[in-house]
This record gives C-alpha cells, sequence and structure tokens, in this order.
C-alpha cells in the first residue's frame, strides 16, 4: 500500500463471518487504488502466484495476500498482490492482532468476512470502509493456507457469500488439489497468461453476480460462448433422473418442444452418470466405448463436429450438464480452459440453486422485481414489526381461553379404609395379600406384644399366689389343732378379706389384659380388597407403634374417585371458580400418566381446608375429583393421574402468564 499517516482501527464489526474480530492495526489512511492486472509480487510462475492474482482481479480488490501456515503459530507470505510493492513482512509488525485473527480462521475452519473502518487522522478526510475477505484453504497441499483479500466496502457488486463462493471456485479451478503446487520449470503446472486469467476471472464475476438460477444459466452460457469462442453452449440442470434445459447461447427461451432441446435433452439423459469432461471426438488411441459411440451419433444428428459434455457436481450429487458445441471442423477454438469454466458454473450454478429453494424466494424475487430499495424493506418490516405486536397484543388481551389449575394425584375406590395398628408391638402373622378379597372382621393382621405378655404373666402369677394364700388361711382356721399361739380368727377372717379383694383386682386386669391380646388380631374393618402392594413383606416380622397404619382395605365394586394435590399458590383461582360456580361442581378431566392421551371428564367433589406440607410438591391442598368409573377401561387403585380442573375465562394474555403475572404482582406488593 502507499506510504501515508498511520491511523487506528479500532473495531472491526462482524458482516457475514462466524464470530466477531477485535483487533487494533496500525494501517494507512486510505485504500490504495487497484493495482492493474500483472502486478503481482514474489513472480516465480508457480500456480499460487497465478491464482493468487486471478482471485484479486474477479473480485476487483485493492488487495491480496497469500500467507501459509509454518511451526509455531506463524505465518509467512507466499505471494502478494498489489500493497504498493512494499513487502508485507515490513507491516506485519505493525498489526498487532493480525496474527490472532488467522489463527483463529485456521482453528475455526471456516471462512471469516469482517468490515474495517478507516478513520484518517489530522487531515479531515471523511471514514473510509474496508472489507476483508479470509479463505482458508486446507485441502489444496500439505501446508495450510490463508487467502486474504481486501475489497471496498462501498462497492457490493457481490454479496459476502457469493464472494467466498467466487473465490473458492477459481482456487479450485486452478491450484491441482491433494499435492503441493509444483513450480513452473517443473512442467507439472503451466499458468495461463495474464489474459487468459483476466477472461477466466470475468467469467467467474459474471456467472456468479445473480442469485436466480435462470439468470445465472444465461450468464454462464453466454459468457461460456465468448470465452471458449464455441458455437453453441447449454446448460442443463439434473434432478435425480429429470433432465430439464435451462438456458441455451443465442436463444432467448428454450421451446421444450423444439427438436434441438429434445436432443440436448436426450444428450443430459445419457450423460447423468458422468464424472468428468467427455469430448468427442475422442483422441486417437481412445478405446470405444457405448457412452461415447452414443455421443457420437447425438451429435452428427445434430450437425456438431466438436462437442464436450462438462457434468456439475456439487456435493449432494449431479446438479447439472454444461454442453459446449462448435459446427464448423476447420475452426480454430481453444477450449484448454474448460475445466476452470466447469468449476466456476458447477460454483454459481449450486448457490443459485440453494438460494431458489430458501422460503419466501418468490416474495423476495417479486420485491425485487418492484425496485423496493433496501430503505423501504426495513421501514416496511419496522412498520410490519410494530404492527405485528400491536395486533398480537390485542390478541391475547381480547381473546378468551380457559384458565386450568393442573395437580397429580391417584385413583382409588371412594370406600376404602385403613387398618391400624391398636398398640405397638411387632407382626407376628400376615395374613392376607395385595389384591385379595377379605371380608368385613376377617383377620388379616396378628400382632405380638411383648409388654402385654410380659404384663399377662405378672398379673397371672401374682392371681396364683393370692388364690393360694386364701386356701392356707381357710384351711387354718378349721384346723382344730391349730398352735394356741397363732393369730385368732378375727385376724385371719380379716387377712382372707383382704386377699380376696387383692385377687378380685387381678381377675379384672387378667380380663383387661386377655381383652388386649385379642385386638392383637387385627381384622379387616369391611369387606373388600387388599389395595396395599407387597403387604407381607412390608409388615412381616416388624416392629410397628400404636395408631400406625398397616394396610388399607377398599371397596373396588363401588364408585371411585381421583384424589389430587393442587399447589397452594394455584388454590386462588381455584377458590374463585368455586364462588362464581354457586355451588354447582367444577368441571375437570384427567388422564392416567399409561394413557396421556385418554382425557377423562370430572367434576370437583370436594376440596380439604388443610394444607399439607408434600416432601416433592411443598405445599399442597388435597383435592377429591368424582368420575364415571366406566370411562376408564383398567382401573388400578393407587394408579398416577393427571388432572386438569376448569376455573372459567380469561383473556389468553392471562392464561398463558398468570404465574409470570403473579410474581410481579408479589415482587410489586412486597
Amino acid at each position: 500500500m502507499a506510504s501515508s499517516r498511520p491511523c487506528r482501527i479500532p473495531v472491526i464489526e462482524l458482516v457475514t463471518g462466524l464470530s466477531v474480530v477485535v483487533f487494533g492495526s496500525t494501517v494507512p489512511t486510505a485504500p490504495p487504488a487497484p493495482i492493474a492486472p500483472g502486478q503481482t509480487t514474489r513472480p516465480g510462475g508457480d500456480p499460487w502466484t497465478s491464482c493468487l492474482e486471478l482471485v484479486a482481479i474477479a473480485l476487483r480488490a485493492h488487495d491480496a495476500i497469500l500467507w501459509q501456515a509454518e511451526a509455531g503459530d506463524r505465518f509467512r507470505v507466499q505471494a502478494q498482490f498489489g500493497l504498493g510493492g512494499q513487502a508485507v513482512e515490513t507491516l506485519q509488525g505493525t498489526w498487532p492482532g493480525h496474527d490472532d485473527l488467522l489463527r483463529g480462521i485456521l482453528a475455526a475452519r471456516a471462512p471469516r468476512v469482517v468490515e474495517a473502518r478507516f478513520e484518517p487522522a489530522g487531515n479531515g478526510a471523511p471514514p473510509q470502509q474496508l472489507r476483508i475477505l479470509a479463505l482458508p484453504i486446507l485441502a489444496m497441499g500439505t501446508e495450510p493456507r490463508i487467502l486474504e483479500v481486501f475489497l471496498p466496502g462501498t462497492r457490493q457488486d457481490l454479496s459476502d457469500e457469493q464472494a467466498l463462493s467466487l473465490a473458492a471456485a477459481l482456487i479450485e479451478s486452478h491450484v491441482p488439489s491433494g499435492s503441493a503446487p509444483a513450480k513452473a520449470d517443473a512442467g507439472a503446472v503451466v499458468a495461463p497468461s495474464a489474459s487468459g486469467r483476466e477472461q477466466l476471472a470475468e467469467f467467474a464475476l459474471h456467472a456468479h453476480r445473480s442469485l436466480e438460477v435462470g439468470r445465472t444459466a444465461y450468464a454462464i452460457v453466454a459468457e461460456a460462448q465468448r470465452l471458449l469462442q464455441a458455437d453453441r453452449v447449454s446448460l442443463l440442470q439434473v434432478r435425480g433422473r429429470r433432465v430439464r434445459t435451462l438456458a441455451v447461447s443465442g436463444v432467448d427461451q428454450p421451446d421444450p418442444r423444439a427438436a434441438a432441446v429434445r436432443q440436448l435433452e436426450e444428450i443430459g439423459r445419457a450423460c447423468r452418470p458422468l464424472e468428468r469432461i467427455e469430448a468427442i471426438p475422442a483422441p486417437a488411441g481412445t478405446p470405444s466405448d457405448p457412452l461415447r459411440t452414443r455421443l457420437t451419433e447425438l451429435g452428427q444428428a445434430m450437425g456438431t463436429t466438436r462437442m464436450a459434455v462438462a457434468p456439475l457436481r456439487s456435493e449432494a450429487g449431479p446438479i447439472g450438464l454444461l454442453i459446449v458445441e462448435d459446427r464448423a471442423a476447420s475452426k480454430p477454438a481453444d477450449w484448454s480452459v474448460l475445466p476452470g469454466v466447469q468449476v466456476v458454473s458447477t460454483s454459481a450454478l449450486s448457490h443459485a440453486m440453494a438460494h431458489s429453494e430458501q422460503p419466501l424466494h418468490g416474495l423476495s424475487r417479486l420485491i425485487r422485481s418492484l425496485g423496493v430499495t433496501r430503505t423501504w424493506l426495513r421501514l416496511v418490516g419496522r412498520l410490519l414489526l410494530l404492527g405485528g405486536l400491536a395486533a398480537g397484543g390485542t390478541y391475547l388481551a381480547v381473546q378468551p381461553a380457559t384458565l386450568h389449575v393442573t395437580g397429580r394425584g391417584s385413583i382409588v375406590p371412594r370406600d376404602r379404609r385403613e387398618v391400624y395398628a391398636p398398640v405397638a408391638g411387632i407382626v407376628q402373622e400376615v395374613r392376607t395379600r395385595h389384591g385379595e378379597s377379605v371380608q368385613s372382621g376377617q383377620p388379616v393382621v396378628v400382632l405380638r406384644s411383648p409388654n402385654l405378655e410380659f404384663e399377662m404373666t405378672r398379673v397371672q402369677g401374682e392371681l396364683q399366689t393370692a388364690e393360694q394364700q386364701i386356701a392356707d388361711i381357710a384351711a387354718l382356721r378349721t384346723d382344730p389343732n391349730r398352735p394356741q399361739n397363732q393369730s385368732s380368727d378375727a385376724e385371719l377372717a380379716a387377712r382372707e378379706e383382704e386377699l380376696k379383694t387383692v385377687r378380685e383386682s387381678l381377675i379384672r386386669q387378667r380380663t383387661l389384659l386377655e381383652g388386649q391380646q385379642r385386638t392383637l388380631t387385627v381384622p379387616a374393618p369391611i369387606a373388600g380388597q387388599v389395595l396395599t402392594w407387597d403387604v407381607e413383606q412390608t409388615l412381616d416380622e416388624r416392629p410397628v407403634e400404636r395408631g400406625q397404619r398397616l394396610l388399607t382395605v377398599g371397596d373396588p365394586a363401588g364408585p371411585w374417585i381421583v384424589e389430587i394435590r393442587i399447589p397452594d399458590s394455584q388454590m386462588g383461582y381455584l377458590q374463585g371458580a368455586r364462588k362464581s360456580a354457586e355451588g354447582q361442581p367444577l368441571r375437570a378431566t384427567f388422564s392416567v400418566t399409561t394413557d396421556l392421551d385418554h382425557q377423562i371428564p370430572a367434576q370437583v367433589e370436594a376440596v380439604a381446608d388443610l394444607v399439607d406440607d408434600d416432601p416433592q410438591q411443598g405445599p399442597t391442598v388435597l383435592t377429591t375429583l368424582s368420575f364415571d368409573r366406566t370411562a376408564l377401561r383398567d382401573l388400578r387403585p393407587g394408579a398416577t393421574a393427571v388432572a386438569r380442573i376448569d376455573c372459567g375465562q380469561r383473556s389468553l394474555g392471562y392464561v398463558w402468564f398468570h404465574r409470570l403475572i403473579e410474581t410481579v404482582k408479589t415482587w410489586w406488593a412486597f
């Protein structure tokens, strides 16, 4: 670049790249004028140098640099275009963030486009824009390279995507893939002349100028005919097994019914699986094959003396065929640039086809045809956005919707009883199992109480002692040989009465203990079915406390209900709906977790007055729903159910955002 006073690039803003790049650089106050073709530094005739010039000419760039990665995360300039003839190595030290940009591009393995704003220092010149295109080249040789192109920011001949695609196509067409580029004296690659490079670059620019399939096809055939000096160039589109003529040079609109078009499409169907350029007549010594023979026959039928078919293939498969024809046998023509034309045409056509398949492509094409400017589009877009927001807000405010309160619970028979432990003890025997039918009063659990057994043994022993003492006193009183120094009859009678009183007390205690022992055999409170799962494993030989629930017995033949737990935070909606219903039951629906698509109608039967602290759901209120048992195919006690209660009509916006609204109200109040 021409030397001048330096200025700073404080921010390099993202245009279409993958990430924002920020670095400071010292650059000239203004970009230099475009360099004429042929002013490429580092001459040597290698394909990389000529490729750099080709890309710069095609993109009408101010400058271009080809960087080669070296060991230690360093980069070396392999070739440069423009830059006033000054070696980039002399400027690299004044670009402190540039190496980081290059390393990031190689790490991301993706192209990047950034925009630089030049602010001249002290000379009063207005800021100038410059676009920087950086394209990593990873498949062209053993060493990674980065192609960096500097474009005027005010000129938008091509979009960033088109410019990157054009650069990639030119690189692919000009540099041999799979190996490092060879030197010119090795004879492996011969760089075209400066005029040939300029013509191919001009062709690439015209082919990538539009993203419409029709315009792209006509640009390809018209420019290819001029470049190759052919009598006719045709472009066919391939979609699966279908072949369609897109454009023919010198023809405004191909007629599908014309004989020439049908012949071209017949050639296309025959060459659909083609993977390389096929030309007739073939060089001497080339073995004959059915495809070449068929092409020769079709060419003769069309009056063509020389023909080449170039397949256009993308990563997804064949997308088109480029057919080049000459009719005069003595006409000199150089088709050596046909491989380059093939690659550029493939890139242009694939991008146009991808663009045409985007959503709303037809609408955008209509807008462009009407000549609507971007400023008007942005204004209309903002107005439409504001109008859409206003319409959406109005719709949310006026559209009625049903507010629902949800909860989880289980399905159980309405008539059921819990079996509790009458005393503290140990479960000695379980006489039933899950799902078994029992009768009212049938023993289901037998307990053993060590304390009760101890008390019974003690009372029984004391009773036996008291009765023995009473018998001894009665025998002593009737014994005629009783010694004179023994107790008198009155004393013995008083002692006997005292022992009888103790005996009566012990008998009453024994009766009470026997009654308690009978309660250790726990009966079923009602006739029904044992609902508790795995009751034997749960209770057998386990200690229990008085009042502890042992099992549940229910009547599955009677009505069933759904017991759900509603979060306490939603109870306000439920209570308000119950008041508005004026005694009428609220409607609800529920479904079991094994069949969520089957919604079963129900109604609210009862709401508990107390709030329980559920360990999983937090504060909840037990709510009972009743339903028709015939509506549920599989009634299983304890099945998990998800219920939804209808709490009346609200606006759609409130139904969607009521939790957020209540949160804001709570925050505002406290």
